[in-house]
């Protein structure tokens, strides 16, 4: 099969699209006939090297985590879903490579696709929605009255988050691009800045948690954003996190 791989860590020239032996499926996995993948921020952060603590230094390393297709072969022990299905789902970080036409994915990490979605919908959705739900429901609990202010809620994370929040109850205020500001605010958002207006992000008032999806506002300027007590979440990935 052709699949896009890296045989060191770098930027974009290590890629390459290459012919890769399909493995034997190893049992507790499922065999999934790639239709579409989609491409996350945490896909290129991986293949510059910044968890090579997790990932380790073994290549060929596959790119990409999210995709949909449909299933091809079912390894053994497997059970709920069946050769046929359509599926979308994610890899594990440490086994990249939706990026091919097919992968091996832990069923854990796999689940039918609504019909209403086609493939490459259903492939947008794993890390974006369960990064913004780890950091909105899991991590500020979302509820009455809590404030949060999300930086970059026009990107798919952002997206998630900011839906999420207002779902909890959340009064809930963001940042975006030039481009997302001129759509107009979503419904349920108080308030949408522009980037460079970092001076007006609190003018209606401190927040109780600042979910930066982008990685780009310092320490020091979310905190101040937050009142007493606030919660400052960031996306980078760190070794504690």
């Amino acid at each position: 099969m052709k699949r896009l791989q890296y045989h060191r860590y770098g930027g974009a020239e290590v890629m390459s699209l290459e012919e890769c032996t399909v493995p034997m499926l190893a049992p507790g996995k499922v065999r999934v006939r790639v239709k579409s993948a989609a491409i996350n921020p945490i896909d290129w952060k991986l293949r510059q090297g910044a968890m090579k603590w997790v990932t380790g230094r073994k290549f060929p390393r596959g790119m990409g985590s999210d995709f949909a297709g449909i299933v091809e072969k079912i390894g053994v022990g497997v059970t709920g879903f069946y050769v046929g299905d359509e599926v979308f789902g994610t890899l594990d970080i440490k086994s990249q490579g939706a990026f091919a036409e097919f992968v091996d994915a832990d069923p854990r990490l796999l689940v039918h696709k609504p019909k209403r979605l086609s493939f490459s919908q259903a492939a947008c959705i794993p890390v974006p929605a369960t990064t913004a739900w780890a950091a909105i429901v899991d991590t500020a609990h979302a509820r009455s009255g809590l404030r949060i202010f999300v930086h970059g809620c026009s990107g798919a994370v952002g997206n998630f988050a900011i839906q999420l929040a207002i779902a909890g109850g959340a009064s809930v205020a963001g940042s975006c691009g030039a481009v997302a500001l001129s759509s107009g605010t979503p419904a349920g958002v108080e308030a949408l800045y522009a980037y460079g207006d970092k001076a007006l992000f609190a003018a209606l008032g401190k927040y109780d948690v600042v979910f930066d999806t982008l990685g780009t506002l310092s320490i020091a300027e979310g905190l101040a954003l937050l009142k007493p007590k606030g919660r400052l979440i960031d996306i980078n990935p760190t070794p504690e996190g």
